[in-house]
């Protein structure tokens, strides 16, 4: 694949990773809030906390060194004040403008701790998450780290079969098959099956499904599921791959898709 494919499908994971997240977030909440009643003060940061480290955000992002940015990624990771990680998220976006910044940022571990925000409860901070990484993006060596990050997360969405339906309806990265692909990044085509292969899974599960009815042709479903075959064929090359976890993952799409071909 072309480096503007990589970016391309890079950009579009990180997409369907944002919408998909909303309704996981969703469930995750109403999950929360069975569990959980009343915590009321519980949930405050005593003083001196992280949150009282806010005022050390910079209002700007020029001028910043490397020690600079690790001291804003350390108080991203624990500061629990929504106001303050979409301010340092701003930051971050207006930092990553500059691709002299990128290849720092990855060094100190920055895609993995905002990549992490991409399914937090509330919008502006995924879309502040979001924002950056598409700025890091631009950089080669993130790229593969971004499809990795960002497929966990799917991978992790994909195993509740409570989440099928929401995935399957989601718009798909139109370059996604072309994933299925023994050149590419070992991290990322290990995570491309296991995401095809929960969904099918959990697909070929759910017998009241019907998803032609009514999803659009740009969907998940449609991409890989509208005709069974197609996947297929495009997975039988993995199945002589030298590799024993990527060829049992093929297989598992490969199986699981059986049931949808009757």
């Amino acid at each position: 694949m072309s480096p503007a494919g990589r970016v391309t499908v890079a950009r579009n994971l990180l997409a369907l990773a944002v919408g998909t997240g909303v309704c996981y977030c969703v469930y995750r909440a109403l999950s929360a809030g069975r569990r959980k009643r009343g915590s009321g003060a519980r949930d405050r940061a005593p003083p001196g906390g992280p949150e009282s480290r806010s005022e050390a955000i910079p209002k700007s992002a020029s001028n910043l060194e490397r020690h600079d940015l690790e001291t804003l990624l350390q108080i991203l990771s624990s500061n629990s004040e929504a106001s303050a990680q979409e301010q340092i998220l701003i930051t971050f976006c207006n930092i990553s403008a500059f691709s002299v910044n990128h290849d720092i940022i990855r060094n100190l571990d920055g895609i993995r701790i905002i990549g992490g925000f991409l399914s937090h409860a509330d919008p502006k901070i995924k879309a502040g998450a979001l924002n950056v990484l598409n700025n890091l993006s631009l950089n080669l060596p993130n790229q593969e780290q971004i499809q990795i990050h960002t497929l966990k997360l799917l991978v992790n969405m994909s195993a509740n079969p409570l989440m099928t339906r929401p995935l399957l309806a989601s718009k798909a990265p139109p370059l996604f098959p072309s994933l299925f692909d023994g050149s590419i990044n070992r991290d990322v085509l290990i995570r491309v099956l296991s995401f095809t292969a929960n969904l099918s899974e959990n697909l070929a599960k759910d017998q009241q499904y019907d998803g032609p009815g009514y999803l659009k042709e740009d969907s998940i479903y449609a991409v890989l599921f509208k005709d069974p075959a197609v996947l297929q064929r495009n997975l039988v090359a993995l199945l002589l791959f030298p590799d024993m976890e990527i060829k049992e993952e093929a297989y598992r799409c490969i199986r699981s898709t059986e049931t949808l071909l009757m």
